[in-house]
């Protein structure tokens, strides 16, 4: 690969979790990566699921947990290619590319909206002084665009490491987010809600277990039982179950605070021409987080849901 000029290693801010603030530099692993891949070569999947609690530490899950051993694989490379780490946050929908509000996937924080939208989502673990570590789609890759044609003119074997997240500009506590949601489903609701869209932010777990009981899971037992009366397909409770594995991700990040110090891609930033620095518009842009989160819900209705919005009037008269 001689005529190679960058390799970008897309990796995650938060896969050095147990660090409150994150440089933008290479990490030591917590375990020798080539000594887990060979592990688990040879280990059967019980003797995996029984080790991996004690492997992943503080990490929430295997993928901040790989992402980690990854970063170290790659910086081993340093001499044979011109690598580079790009880490974005938590990716969301886009801002304005290929078309406002774009989004493709129903996991992480678009998920929830839509449940909260549904209706069958109506209590979540939330820290509500912890940053919303979000990124649209679209700015997290025109950042990893503009490291790539950084590494592309660096001179060297050293291996640079940027981290992509809009936490410490926009300044976006996860209760704006909610809010600003909360008025949106009023304006454009979604077709065929279980229950008129709502939901709260808790910090007591106490509390948020007995709303997940009496709002979540009860409901869903009894719908799933009319279903069973009318010989329908029970769908309820298999839902809240993927709910609930989803919130339990990402309660993990909702509930805690991080800083990603980003100066190296900020100052990479600004080394660009300003015609550049337009076309790959990252932190230079008007972040209104309200027309924001509106054009992200529309995309969630038309792109995951596949509702027109020609549906809106109608489900606004079936929702009030």
């Amino acid at each position: 690969m001689k005529h190679l000029k960058a390799f970008v290693h897309l990796s995650t801010t938060f896969c050095h979790c147990d660090y409150d603030v994150l440089e933008e530099k290479i990490y030591p692993p917590p375990h020798n990566p080539h000594d887990i891949i060979h592990a688990m070569e040879w280990m059967d999947e019980k003797t995996i699921k029984l080790i991996t609690p004690s492997l992943l530490g503080e990490h929430p899950n295997c993928y901040t947990y790989t992402k980690r051993l990854a970063e170290y694989l790659v910086y081993e490379y340093r001499h044979k290619f011109p690598v580079c780490i790009a880490r974005p946050s938590i990716v969301v929908p886009s801002f304005s590319e290929p078309v406002k509000g774009w989004v493709d996937s129903m996991s992480g924080v678009v998920g929830i909206f839509v449940g909260a939208g549904k209706g069958v989502i109506r209590s979540m673990m939330c820290n509500p002084d912890a940053s919303a570590e979000i990124v649209p789609v679209d700015v997290a890759i025109n950042a990893v665009l503009i490291t790539a044609w950084s590494r592309a003119n660096l001179k060297s074997e050293e291996v640079p490491t940027y981290n992509i997240s809009l936490g410490g500009h926009v300044h976006l506590k996860w209760p704006d987010l909610v809010e600003s949601v909360r008025g949106i489903i009023d304006e454009c609701p979604f077709e065929k809600t279980i229950w008129y869209p709502g939901g709260n932010m808790r910090t007591n777990w106490l509390v948020h277990y007995f709303c997940v009981i009496f709002l979540h899971y009860l409901p869903a037992y009894f719908i799933d039982f009319l279903c069973l009366l009318f010989r329908q397909k029970k769908f309820m409770v298999r839902i809240q179950n993927r709910i609930s594995v989803g919130l339990g991700i990402l309660h993990y990040f909702a509930l805690r605070s991080w800083k990603f110090d980003n100066d190296k891609l900020l100052d990479t930033i600004k080394a660009l021409p300003e015609e550049d620095r337009k076309t790959f518009y990252t932190y230079d842009i008007d972040y209104d987080v309200r027309t924001y989160m509106l054009h992200s819900m529309i995309g969630a209705r038309v792109y995951l849901l596949k509702e027109p919005l020609s549906s809106i009037p109608n489900a606004r008269r079936q929702l009030f």
